[in-house]
């Protein structure tokens, strides 16, 4: 790998990001962590997310990347999963949401709710670092009509004590001429296609309909607001439907499951390429070295315990080494040349971000964080064990860590820990050419 100059690197390929210039966003509801599953958030410029899910640091892992992160916040009902639950008062309640047992519409009009919202809930999801809110259950204002002035005033207030923050309604077309100069964006669920609560099933919206919804979101387009289309399909072709719908209006489109707790990638292209050149990387382990113990200190000076001398070499060449324990703490020790030595309780990537054995792979520059690699063939001449060969044909890898060595066809697999003295003669040792590599769009 390489921790090699990991953090520079990383930041020279973050890009800017305004909501004008988002061309693909998702609503995940799902896990806060950087599984494999939800590093396919990398396809997206906007991600909206549950902040109670999501971590600070976290957030700023997404941020880094370039993304807007919105968080979640129903304004027009309560859940009683919600930290601030407690604090709901029983006269700010309407009635229960059927389809959501343990959601409570609630009374905007209320001074107390809006209080809540403004003073405490909204300071908490914005110290994470999140760019702005996505504010859902506008549409309470079409089933109490007489919440109507509450859910405007709130929208109003929100985006007076918060004027730098990016407002994203969900729904609320009802108010929409007395809000929309307060927001930057418009998601609308149910366009093209819906869950049939009945029926246990995504089914098409009449076309009336949906034609008739897809002209008021287009007028409000030409207002300046950006306008995102929700639609629930979990089918490749209801929802290749609905981003065709969607599109033909200029609209952005998302489809997913009802619960929002899965990613769907609709759209990946990829290209393929035979001429890569496939090796690896590990983490080694000084319990295997025998050299002579010498102090190492970080860039600054201070001292970081006593490591062997050729230990220290090989760190130097993997990028991370998990210490022995005597005369240091036995934590990770990482190099990287424009930094010099550091620790850590796990070894990382280049963005700071803890290296997945048989997931992360370091790529060329010119490859964005996050982009998905496959292998589709290991070519005539590879000589590797078959679990090796089964491990790197059905694996579905991810950009997340650079190398100063790893440039054009080149992908380097971090493949854990050091398990012998000499790793080269090792099983995961990989050294294969004329490989067939895609590389997703």
């Amino acid at each position: 790998m390489q921790f090699t100059a990991a953090i520079r690197m990383a930041m020279s390929e973050t890009k800017k990001l305004s909501i004008a210039d988002v061309k693909s966003y998702v609503v995940y509801f799902g896990a806060g962590d950087l599984s494999q599953n939800n590093l396919k958030l990398h396809h997206f410029d906007l991600l909206i997310l549950d902040p109670d899910e999501w971590s600070k640091g976290h957030v700023s892992y997404w941020k880094e990347d370039g993304k807007i992160v919105v968080a979640y916040l129903s304004i027009g009902t309560a859940e009683n999963w919600r930290w601030y639950w407690p604090l709901v008062e029983e006269k700010w309640k309407i009635a229960p949401v059927d389809e959501w047992p343990g959601e409570w519409y609630i009374d905007c009009r209320k001074v107390g709710w809006r209080k809540l919202i403004l003073n405490r809930v909204i300071p908490k999801i914005l110290s994470k670092g999140f760019h702005g809110l996505f504010l859902d259950n506008i549409d309470v204002a079409e089933l109490y009509p007489k919440t109507a002035s509450g859910v405007v005033r709130l929208v109003r207030e929100i985006k007076s004590r918060y004027p730098s923050i990016i407002l994203i309604a969900n729904n609320g077309l009802c108010v929409m001429s007395k809000i929309w100069k307060n927001l930057d964006g418009l998601v609308k669920e149910d366009v093209s296609s819906t869950y049939d609560w009945n029926a246990d099933d995504y089914v098409k919206v009449p076309l009336d309909e949906s034609n008739a919804l897809l002209k008021i979101l287009a007028s409000w387009k030409k207002k300046g607001l950006k306008i995102f289309v929700l639609d629930y399909a979990v089918t490749k072709s209801l929802a290749k439907y609905d981003y065709e719908s969607a599109r033909r209006c200029g609209l952005i489109p998302y489809a997913a499951n009802i619960m929002l707790d899965e990613i769907y990638v609709w759209e990946s292209n990829s290209s393929c390429d035979d001429n890569y050149v496939i090796t690896s990387y590990w983490t080694v382990h000084e319990k295997f070295y025998s050299g002579e113990k010498i102090a190492v200190k970080d860039g600054e000076g201070e001292l970081l315990g006593y490591y062997r001398l050729d230990f220290i070499a090989d760190v130097k060449v993997e990028g991370w080494g998990k210490g022995d324990g005597a005369g240091n703490d036995g934590e990770y020790l990482g190099y990287d040349p424009s930094i010099g030595f550091m620790k850590s309780k796990e070894p990382l990537d280049a963005y700071g971000q803890p290296l997945i054995p048989w997931l992360t792979v370091s790529a060329d520059p010119s490859i964005p964080k996050g982009t998905e690699v496959t292998i589709k063939s290991l070519g005539s001449e590879a000589d590797v064990a078959s679990w090796v060969a089964e491990k790197l044909l059905t694996t579905t890898f991810v950009v997340s860590d650079r190398g100063p060595s790893v440039k054009g066809h080149h992908i380097d697999v971090y493949v854990g820990d050091q398990t012998q003295r000499d790793m080269n003669e090792s099983p995961v040792a990989l050294y294969i050419r004329g490989a067939t590599v895609c590389v997703s769009d």
